[in-house]
């Protein structure tokens, strides 16, 4: 299936015309730039542009937060380390945390 260069002609001139109007903010046209370049198959570019870029094309790749467990596992657990499936907080505790003991 092939698109029409009339189309992709269109499409730039619209860039254009709307760049001439309203400007362009540097930062916006960087994001634009480094999404594009992050599009690596025909898959990536067609979810970029059936979604106009919006959440298609990662700029970074987070790393999971949270992998289930099982709940003995939770329990288990100090009273320090949170009761969920998130990463441990990192750094000094909070001042105001209420440490509570396990009842053993």
């Amino acid at each position: 299936q092939q698109v029409p260069q009339e189309s992709i002609n269109n499409i730039i001139n619209l860039f254009k015309e709307i760049h001439q109007n309203y400007g362009s903010s540097s930062s916006g046209l960087k994001t634009l730039e480094t999404r594009l370049k992050k599009i690596k198959s025909k898959g990536n570019w067609e979810s970029f542009l059936h979604t106009a870029g919006n959440q298609a094309v990662q700029l970074r790749r987070r790393s999971g937060a949270a992998i289930r467990v099982q709940p003995t596992t939770i329990a288990r657990r100090l009273p320090l380390i949170t009761r969920g499936s998130k990463r441990l907080p990192s750094g000094r505790p909070a001042k105001n945390e209420i440490i509570l003991k396990k009842r053993q």
